[in-house]
């Protein structure tokens, strides 16, 4: 019966009479550090018990493509239509509970698109996935309940995200050769840095120092990227004595 209440609603695109329920989509990371995002759609608890969805989302097709569609958490396990639209970047998506199924009132997720990241972009970008006012012939973003009454949706699009998938190169100073008494900052010795990334990293660098005149200084490199990946590499600062030459 339940499932036949969504069946219903589906044929009545125009027909919506409850209170909004609100649905976000959320990436699962803010800054992507490989080539692939997931978006959830998040449903907020509400009055009403829920048992399918209708969802018209656009993207971005000049930085996302579209690699995938899964049903959400129980109990939107039913997968009942989906449609992409690659050149449009349009998705339509709808999925419910099982036959038989009961519905929640609880949050939960609905839906996830999983995307495949094409293009990197350093600063965060706002919106790269969102509602669509209506599908086609008309029909709206909104669930179903028990009732067989629709209750719209009050979607929130895609909070800011940012991209940095490319693998990056980290360049390392090389080794040095230095007087005793010469200076030895990074200033005179070199910096370590990264070569394929116009975005935005962190240089630290750590020394471990044997012997003073003759000795030796192990610098240990680290860059923090932007979406926290973690490159090191060293740095061997040989010192030598006049006598020792």
């Amino acid at each position: 019966m339940r499932f036949l209440a969504w069946i219903l609603v589906c044929l009545m695109p125009s027909m919506v009479f409850a209170s909004p329920i609100k649905v976000h989509l959320s990436p699962s990371s803010a800054c992507v550090d490989d080539n692939h995002v997931t978006v959830s759609l998040n449903v907020d608890a509400g009055p009403f018990v829920l048992v399918g969805g209708q969802y018209f989302l656009s993207y971005d097709t000049s930085k996302l493509a579209v690699e995938s569609i899964e049903t959400g958490d129980e109990p939107f396990t039913l997968f009942i239509y989906s449609h992409v639209d690659p050149v449009a970047g349009t998705i339509d998506y709808a999925d419910g509970i099982q036959i038989g199924g009961q519905g929640t009132s609880s949050a939960f997720t609905c839906a996830r698109i999983n995307f495949l990241v094409i293009a990197d972009f350093c600063e965060p970008i706002a919106n790269l996935v969102k509602w669509r006012d209506h599908g086609p012939n008309g029909a709206v973003n909104k669930f179903a309940d028990e009732h067989a009454q629709s209750v719209p949706i009050l979607g929130e699009s895609l909070t800011p995200m940012s991209a940095n998938s490319t693998p990056l190169s980290m360049i390392c100073p090389d080794d040095k050769d230095v007087r005793c008494g010469s200076r030895t900052s990074p200033q005179f010795l070199g910096h370590a840095s990264i070569d394929n990334s116009d975005c935005s990293y962190t240089v630290t660098y750590s020394d471990l120092t044997t012997g003073t005149c003759p000795g030796t200084i192990v610098r240990t490199w680290h860059i923090v990227a932007e979406c926290g990946q973690v490159l090191e590499c060293q740095q061997v600062i040989t010192i030598h004595s006049a006598e020792s030459e």
